[in-house]
């Protein structure tokens, strides 16, 4: 299970970090959190948007391009150059005001820590067990074993939406292994991400406490705890979802850099329906929302 861990470590920091300081404004490049989580948003999404293009390219000629050559060149040009440009907005991007940070009290102190704990024994029952329930075993973990052993993603079969299957594959190329565990090591970042979403749509809207006491009802949730470990999509739809409504609700309220917020709720919402069709839900709540500003007028 801890094969993957360069992949991964490379997929989310190499990709993800340089691509979400170029999203985010430049005062909440020192807010980790809310980093973090594009930045778990941002690297997968790169990475699966190349091995698309790869299997389908291959698909069309049965070719074999979904390697870990052809996936390692892509991300690599990706990667530089996203840090060009996010090394070229650090410098010509005024330096914010440092605010004065409070410490967090002494219950969500006690939260975070809980929630880190469940975090790490979560991952170690993800990488432990292989797929068993029906969906991860027969789609998302199946397709995942095709397109590596095939090295395309084939034209014959139908198919759920990509994500989460081109996530395991991604494991499994880079790798060089047709391997439950090494697939679902990629798994927990999604959750440990809808933790981060929640938090987000706390801190955003109304308060960083709000934030953490969030984070900590969604960690805790018993069906969140069978979930995160399973290797199904609802908890990487919950991520993206919750994290498109954070920063969405963020640049309605008319934040001062409510467009680059508009474009990262439009990121996750597109993960979202990436990951499953349902995901286009949240643009129900969004025209209800317009037809009430609309009617206030």
């Amino acid at each position: 299970a801890l094969r993957p861990v360069p992949a991964l470590v490379w997929m989310v920091l190499g990709l993800g970090l340089p691509w979400a300081l170029i999203l985010l404004p430049r005062k909440d490049w020192r807010n980790r959190p809310l980093t973090a989580l594009v930045m778990f948003a941002v690297g997968p999404a790169l990475v699966t948007a190349i091995m698309f293009v790869l299997g389908t390219v291959g698909g069309a000629r049965e070719t074999a391009l979904l390697t870990s050559g052809h996936i390692l060149l892509g991300t690599i040009v990706v990667a530089l150059t996203g840090a060009a440009l996010a090394v070229h907005k650090w410098r010509v991007s005024p330096v914010p005001q440092l605010t004065e940070r409070q410490p967090l009290a002494l219950d969500e102190r006690l939260l975070v820590t809980l929630i880190v704990a469940a975090c790490v024994l979560r991952w170690l029952a993800a990488v432990w067990y292989p797929f068993w329930e029906y969906d991860p075993l027969w789609v998302y973990g199946y397709e995942g074993k095709l397109y590596t052993l095939l090295g395309y993603i084939p034209q014959h079969i139908g198919y759920y939406p990509q994500f989460l299957p081109l996530q395991y594959a991604y494991a499994q190329i880079m790798t060089g292994a047709v391997n439950d565990h090494v697939a679902r090591a990629a798994f927990p970042l999604y959750h440990w991400g809808s933790i981060l979403a929640a938090y987000a749509l706390g801190r955003l809207t109304i308060s960083r406490r709000v934030g953490v006491y969030m984070a900590a009802l969604w960690a805790m949730y018993p069906h969140v705890a069978q979930w995160s470990t399973v290797g199904d999509l609802e908890i990487p739809l919950t991520f993206a979802t919750t994290g498109s409504a954070a920063f969405f609700l963020t640049a309605w309220q008319r934040d001062q850099h409510w467009r680059r917020y508009a474009i990262i709720s439009g990121l996750f919402l597109g993960l979202a329906l990436w990951t499953k069709p349902t995901g286009g839900a949240l643009i129900l709540g969004i025209i209800l929302l317009v037809g009430w500003e609309l009617l206030r007028l």
